[in-house]
């Protein structure tokens, strides 16, 4: 194994595969010789996964990964700009400018912050996560120097946590292969850009799994001889429902109001 080298697995597969008898070189995956190298050198390789359908993992001949070293030059960079900071504000003395005060104090907010060990077992009310009550805690001059986030932005960030949770978990898959979007399309949707795409996919795998539901209820009842067994006052309200919803009216919600009671 050359050290501190980099392949992808399709081409070692590639090439294990002429070490291996015809009938079964073709069936050999690169799932099984991602296994076969794992247990053979332990922790000596790191297997990398790719994002994106049909991209071959990638595996290093090192026990550092490309994710580990960027983390490492990241807090490495971090570390030399506070140092920098520093050293222009002991030297500029009575030079020092507000804004030069204001980064030194966000980098040590944020180092302090990495460095807490938090209780898992205490959660934060919601008003103590207000904007109001933040702002009050806050001092003037870093009212204007923080960021926050609006409607909009607030809403791409949780797109952006759907696909960060449910993207390899199917999600993509769904959207991709039902032919409504194409792959890249639905990898932008899912990390919070294409708003309006990302929106009005997301209804439309909600609505299409509510009618599966609905749809597997009605199949089960059916094969249960469940159906006689629900009132006729169900189906009189649910056809009313779906004419209220034709009509794009806001009368539907007393609809709905009534079928709960029922």
């Amino acid at each position: 194994m050359v050290k501190h080298k980099a392949f992808m697995m399709s081409n070692l597969l590639e090439k294990f595969r002429f070490l291996l008898p015809q009938d079964y070189a073709d069936k050999y995956t690169t799932y099984k010789l991602q296994n076969r190298l794992m247990n053979y050198y332990g922790d000596s390789i790191v297997i990398q996964p790719q994002q994106g359908q049909g991209k071959s993992n990638i595996m290093f001949s090192s026990s550092i990964s490309i994710g580990d070293a960027i983390k490492a030059a990241s807090q490495l960079k971090s570390e030399l700009k506070i140092a920098q900071l520093d050293l222009e504000i002991g030297s500029s003395k009575n030079t020092t400018s507000e804004e030069q005060i204001l980064h030194t104090a966000a980098n040590i907010l944020r180092r302090d912050i990495h460095s807490l060990d938090l209780n898992n077992d205490y959660y934060p009310t919601p008003s103590e996560c207000s904007l109001p009550l933040s702002i009050q805690s806050m001092p003037p001059n870093l009212t204007k120097f923080i960021c926050w986030l609006g409607g909009f932005h607030t809403l791409s960030c949780f797109i952006a946590c759907i696909g960060k949770l449910w993207a390899d978990g199917g999600l993509r898959d769904l959207m991709v292969d039902s032919g409504v979007y194409a792959g890249c399309t639905v990898d932008q949707m899912l990390l919070g850009k294409q708003f309006n795409r990302s929106v009005r996919g997301l209804t439309l795998v909600y609505e299409a799994l509510r009618s599966l539901w609905f749809a597997s209820f009605f199949k089960w009842c059916e094969e249960n001889d469940g159906i006689d067994a629900i009132p006729k006052d169900v189906w009189v309200m649910l056809s009313k429902c779906q004419a209220k919803f034709s009509d794009e009216s806001e009368s539907y919600k007393d609809v709905l109001n009534e079928l709960t009671i029922l």
